[in-house]
């Protein structure tokens, strides 16, 4: 499964602030909408309960919440797989 956003690409490749970083996945939550994709995030979680990354920890609880307004499909990497195997018509590995 291709990895769409994680948490140290935003904050310091990208060095976007909690509202630019609210913003890249406002997009990439649209985007993967309209075309009916597959969005999947890491953030690592180390990165929770330190007070440094409050703001990263504030990301991620907000992005749940506007990911949830577009009703995905939520699974596990291996129920993706399972449901990718059954319907590309491949048997399972």
């Amino acid at each position: 499964l291709p990895l769409t956003v994680m948490d140290v690409t935003l904050f310091r490749r990208l060095r976007l602030d909690k509202a630019g970083a609210l913003a890249c996945l406002d997009d990439v939550f649209a985007r993967a909408a309209a075309a009916g994709g597959l969005v999947t995030l890491l953030w690592h979680n180390n990165y929770f309960d330190e007070p440094e990354y409050a703001e990263w920890e504030e990301v991620y609880a907000e992005a749940l919440r506007r990911a949830a307004g577009y009703r995905p499909y939520c699974a596990t990497g291996a129920e993706i797989a399972a449901w990718w195997r059954t319907h590309a018509g491949r048997p399972d590995a």
